[in-house]
């Protein structure tokens, strides 16, 4: 990334200027990571203008516009809430300004764009699903959604502490119905006549 975040403090012009920067790469990227990642982000400025003007961005103006750009339908991962750990630090360069992110994947979860829905299961929770796979296997995983719901409901019963309900559920993980923005969602009942199940 060229010195768009290295430059003074981001106005609300600028900041979008930085997200559509930032997606004008990530859409093109055909998956998004939907489990946990670890952002680094390593800012390289000259250090006369880091100490000596009021010309670079402090940190802390840096890691929400660019965490912004890297989510959602155009970026390369679903919500930012997905981010476990970040790392934003500058070093200094002689040559020209630039920006370098680096994303980690932890889990190795992630989902295609093309199609993608989020289906709601429940308690404002939503699954992900790969609308280009073949109906059958999308009815498959939907009936997976169903026999899920019950279990949890069963699970609770005996016990409410997350961690062990964890092991019981799907692997990929739902998102809040707040975390998912601009992705298509759908009704389970809706994805299961839609698909035949």
């Amino acid at each position: 990334m060229d010195n768009l975040l290295c430059q003074g403090r981001l106005k609300k012009g600028r900041r979008d200027e930085i997200v559509a920067y930032v997606r004008n790469y990530t859409n093109k990227i055909p998956y998004l990571f939907s489990g946990e990642v670890s952002v680094s982000i390593e800012l390289c400025l000259s250090a006369a203008k880091r100490y000596e003007t009021d010309k670079s961005s402090d940190i802390d103006n840096v890691i929400k516009p660019l965490l912004d750009a890297l989510s959602g339908p155009d970026g390369i991962m679903v919500d930012d809430h997905q981010v476990q750990d970040i790392q934003c630090y500058w070093t200094e360069t002689e040559g020209g300004e630039r920006t370098e992110v680096t994303i980690r994947d932890i889990w190795n979860d992630h989902v295609k764009k093309d199609k993608l829905f989020f289906v709601h299961v429940g308690r404002h929770l939503y699954y992900p699903i790969e609308g280009n796979h073949e109906p059958d296997h999308i009815s498959s995983i939907l009936k997976m959604l169903v026999s899920y719901k019950s279990l949890r409901e069963e699970l609770e019963k005996v016990s409410t502490k997350y961690s062990w309900l964890r092991q019981h559920l799907p692997m990929q993980r739902y998102f809040h119905r707040t975390r998912i923005g601009k992705f298509e969602r759908m009704e389970l009942a809706e994805a299961v006549a839609k698909f035949h199940l």
